[in-house]
């Protein structure tokens, strides 16, 4: 059975990008969706597949990986901004660390 014509999925919350690789992987979420027609079977005990595509196999791609290493140094930069002195210290410490292992 076709599940679009069985199947209503209402708002799960999801972010467009994690609906859409869900939905492109096959799954839908049981605990946001209802029985419209006859023919629905479902599979479930998938949340370990689900889990592994959404926060494992989804970042592993180059485009992902390289967008959190940007978020990362971008939320690192505004830290160490927002406590320049604590910056200062550690950089500080780390030109010395360096002076000594020469």
């Amino acid at each position: 059975a076709n599940t679009q014509n069985v199947l209503a999925n209402v708002d799960h919350g999801l972010s467009p990008t994690v609906a859409s690789e869900l939905k492109r992987a096959g799954y839908l979420l049981t605990c946001c969706s209802f029985v419209t027609g006859p023919g629905v079977v479902l599979e479930l005990d998938q949340n370990d597949s689900v889990w592994d595509l959404v926060y494992r196999q989804r970042i592993c791609n180059t485009n992902s990986k390289q967008i959190a290493t940007e978020a990362q140094a971008r939320l690192l930069r505004r830290v160490d901004e927002e406590n320049l002195g604590k910056w200062k210290r550690r950089m500080e410490e780390n030109w010395e660390r360096k002076d000594k292992e020469k």
